[in-house]
């Protein structure tokens, strides 16, 4: 009759791999990651491997994580797939977002850009005599809309000069400008034609006032800014300066053929109180 060796049945745990233990047939050890089960029992130290005469490989240790430090070197770091293996995206810049590439094979960092979108705003947290919006035109875009909403406490102007490409310096010369002005105070109404030829900057509001708070909003659409044209623009402007109301409608252009990025807005006799903000509109075609 066969003899049945019923410690022979399972698995003999013997931890960690010593070359000068005996060892037997299911004996199983561990060694650098791996494990291995004894095929043949052997007295004599006999090498660990995946199909030897003496052990059989069980289990080999994979990846555990730790190679991510190598890949990842840089806080916000994304780490991705590519078809060879374990890639780092390192981190967009401030306002990009997170897309596939043209080829819809990797992800990457880019801006965000539609048929409409918000490209700058700016809010004043003191009182001041200008704000400057800088570089907020590009080719992305055929059509810019600026919303201007202003208080002002003192009685004088805002008038406004665009940024050159070239030179980040501003227009203060060859402005052509004309505006139809509907006025309303009390049971008195009027209309006016304003504007100027050649001028040194566009005159674009006017407070008469010169104590209390009076809000407006201004509108204003730039027709291709970045290309080298004369650039043109269309405004409207709503106030109310304490006692009455006044709304402007009209157009202009720069006679200067040339590529513009930005502009600024700059008071006369008083500041733009805190509050005032301008916000910054793309269109395209």
């Amino acid at each position: 009759m066969a003899t049945l060796n019923l410690g022979a049945i399972r698995y003999n745990w013997k931890g960690a791999y010593n070359s000068s233990t005996d060892y037997v047939v299911n004996d199983v050890v561990s060694n650098a990651g791996n494990s291995y089960v004894c095929i043949q029992a052997h007295t004599t130290a006999q090498a660990l491997g995946n199909a030897t005469a003496y052990w059989n490989i069980m289990s080999s240790a994979g990846t555990n994580g730790t190679d991510i430090s190598t890949t990842l070197t840089t806080q916000g770091d994304i780490l991705y797939r590519d078809g060879s293996g374990l890639q780092r995206l390192p981190k967009g810049t401030a306002g990009q977002v997170l897309q596939m590439n043209s080829g819809a094979t990797a992800p990457e960092y880019g801006t965000v850009s539609s048929d409409f979108v918000k490209v700058a705003h700016t809010k004043l947290s003191s009182n001041a005599t200008s704000i400057t919006m800088s570089n907020v035109f590009s080719t992305t875009y055929d059509i810019y809309h600026v919303n201007f909403q202003f208080l002002f406490n003192a009685s004088g102007q805002i008038y406004l000069e665009l940024e050159k490409s070239s030179d980040s310096s501003f227009q203060n010369a060859n402005y052509y400008f004309n505006s139809n002005m509907a006025s309303r105070s009390g049971s008195s109404s009027s209309i006016q034609n304003q504007g100027d030829w050649n001028y040194g900057n566009f005159r674009s509001h006017e407070n008469q006032a010169s104590s209390t708070v009076n809000p407006g909003m201004w509108h204003m659409k730039f027709n291709r800014p970045m290309e080298a044209i004369e650039t043109r623009w269309q405004h409207h402007i709503s106030q109310y300066d304490g006692s009455s109301s006044r709304e402007f409608y009209g157009g202009g252009w720069n006679g200067n053929a040339e590529a513009h990025s930005g502009f600024k807005l700059t008071s006369t006799n008083g500041s733009m109180r805190t509050g005032a903000s301008v916000t910054v509109y793309g269109y395209k075609y």
